[in-house]
């Protein structure tokens, strides 16, 4: 069981890093800044995290868990998957738009980048494994194609932020169209 002042600390220090990030890069952002924010000293702040940058990627990386851990429904597509997980990742975006808006105009400080490839890279993965691989992989690294299919789609939000579009399906298709035919397929779970 997790201690309530931990739990109280974290949060603090979630909000506190997704307030200043919304505000100015990561790479602006010191301890000293976060503790201050979140009412607590360097010392404690250190107990949790060991950078700003470990400190924004967590509440990022918690909201997208709950949209990565559903299961994908039985005889879908990768891209049928990584449709619907795109659309919540869409909305987990609108949720931190400050954060995202100041990450993409910072692209060197990578965290949100590396958050997001992540997220996707592990859905194909966990796809890939609940299907008995990735076709396209039979003679390759299949951790090798979901991270490149994971970076891609990262890579294409990231535009479509910088670029300042709001329009949801027009990114769909670029994705969808830019996925391997494979990816289309309709893969059944193993059993």
């Amino acid at each position: 069981m997790t201690d309530a002042r931990v739990v109280r600390t974290r949060a603090a220090l979630h909000r506190a890093a997704t307030r200043l990030a919304s505000e100015r890069a990561v790479s602006a952002i010191t301890v000293s800044d976060l503790a201050a924010e979140a009412g607590i000293n360097r010392a404690t702040f250190y107990k949790h995290y060991i950078s700003p940058n470990e400190a924004l990627a967590a509440p990022l990386r918690e909201d997208l868990s709950l949209v990565r851990d559903r299961d994908p429904q039985e005889g879908t597509s990768l891209a049928a998957v990584i449709e619907a997980l795109l659309t919540e990742t869409l909305d987990h975006i609108s949720r931190f738009t400050d954060v995202y808006t100041t990450a993409v105009e910072q692209p060197l400080d990578g965290v949100v980048s590396n958050v997001l490839s992540e997220h996707f890279t592990a859905v194909i993965t966990r796809f890939a494994e609940s299907r008995d691989g990735i076709p396209a992989a039979a003679d390759t690294d299949p951790a090798l194609t979901a991270r490149f299919i994971g970076s891609g789609v990262a890579g294409a939000i990231e535009a479509w932020l910088r670029a300042g579009s709001s329009d949801r399906q027009s990114l769909l298709r670029v994705i969808s169209t830019c996925l391997p035919g494979w990816a289309h397929e309709e893969r059944t779970p193993i059993r």
